[in-house]
């Protein structure tokens, strides 16, 4: 698994994790509490003195969101619309145990697809 650089620009800290590829995570600033947010590999972390570098490094941020964040709510969208289809089809079937694992199995995915694009 890839890992990637999640930064907080207010207060200029950084850290290595688990790659999310722009899907919310729990992660958060130690110092303020703030979400964190991931950035591609070929963006280097400014020294904290380096106040030109932050800037930029915020600019970029504000430039991923405008973009990314649209885009990530229409594909959380478009799976929480293939997984109602799914259930809706598997609702329609007669009941057997082999129907309410995989619809059970469906409903947790749903919800994780809500927690993970919001």
């Amino acid at each position: 698994m890839s890992s990637r650089t999640y930064i907080c620009v207010a207060c200029r800290w950084a850290r290595r994790a688990e790659a999310a590829h722009g899907l919310v995570t729990e992660l958060r600033c130690p110092l303020c509490q703030g979400g964190l947010w991931e950035l591609s590999r070929r963006w280097r972390i400014p020294r904290k003195a380096d106040d030109d570098g932050w800037k930029e490094l915020a600019a970029k941020v504000e430039r991923d969101a405008a973009e990314w964040l649209p885009r990530r709510r229409e594909l959380g969208v478009l799976k929480l619309a293939r997984l109602d289809e799914q259930i809706a089809a598997l609702e329609k079937q007669a009941g057997s145990k082999g129907r309410n694992i995989r619809l059970k199995r469906l409903r947790r995915e749903r919800e994780e697809v809500v927690a993970r694009y919001r």
